[in-house]
């Protein structure tokens, strides 16, 4: 499940054990409810570093701070940064998705992952991690990855005479992800339309950080009043 900050800090998950917990990475976000970007780091961390396993991604540079202050127990996960976890000889087919080695300490296993963008790449080896912990076998987790297709609202493309991707990306460190994937994977020709808004009275500070890359990546941009 996805543990939020605003759970952690309004104490929602009192009461509850968990095995193990995952810090992905941070990026601005509920600026209207957090002080600091600190304050967000320390919920996320207290939350992660109270589980009785830990996994961290030592490619975000608030996770590794988070593995070095929490570093038993933990596993660390990696692609540029190896950790006890890591991908190597990575192929990369634009939104067909990754063809990557899992490596762990003995272990190595080839992986088809048919989910584009970097952040799918993470997710998966993360989400690998975890499940190796909970004892599952490396052969049961490729074969369980290589079977997903598609998660509805994110990336899911639908194909007409025009290539139509849907994302749920809401926050400019999800929106450059998911864009960066799309402009990186267009071809020569393509042009890239992008539909999006910023709706309601919350954190309007990032408003202004998503029409920015929105710029950046696309050819025409069409603001909606709502997301």
């Amino acid at each position: 499940m996805e543990v939020s900050s605003h759970a952690i800090a309004q104490k929602r998950i009192e009461g509850l054990s968990f095995r193990i917990g995952i810090f992905t990475n941070l990026s601005p976000e509920h600026t209207d409810y957090h002080s600091s970007m600190e304050e967000y780091f320390k919920l996320k961390q207290s939350f992660v570093a109270s589980c009785q396993r830990s996994v961290y991604c030592m490619d975000d540079a608030y996770s590794r701070r988070a593995y070095e202050e929490n570093k038993e127990n933990a596993v660390a996960v990696g692609v540029i940064r190896r950790g006890h976890v890591y991908a190597t000889d990575i192929t990369s087919s634009g939104l067909e998705g990754w063809d990557f080695t899992y490596a762990e300490k003995g272990v190595f296993k080839r992986i088809k992952l048919r989910l584009p963008g970097a952040y799918n790449l993470y997710n998966a080896l993360q989400a690998m991690a975890v499940a190796r912990l909970l004892g599952a076998s490396i052969n049961s987790i490729a074969s369980s990855l290589s079977g997903i297709v598609t998660v509805p609202g994110r990336a899911e493309t639908i194909q007409t005479d025009r290539t139509i991707i849907i994302d749920y990306a809401h926050t400019p460190g999800s929106f450059d992800n998911i864009l960066k994937t799309l402009y990186s994977g267009k071809s020569l020709g393509q042009k890239l339309v992008t539909v999006f808004g910023c709706g309601g009275n919350r954190d309007r500070a990032k408003r202004k950080k998503m029409g920015s890359i929105a710029e950046k990546y696309s050819d025409l941009i069409i603001l909606t009043s709502d997301n």
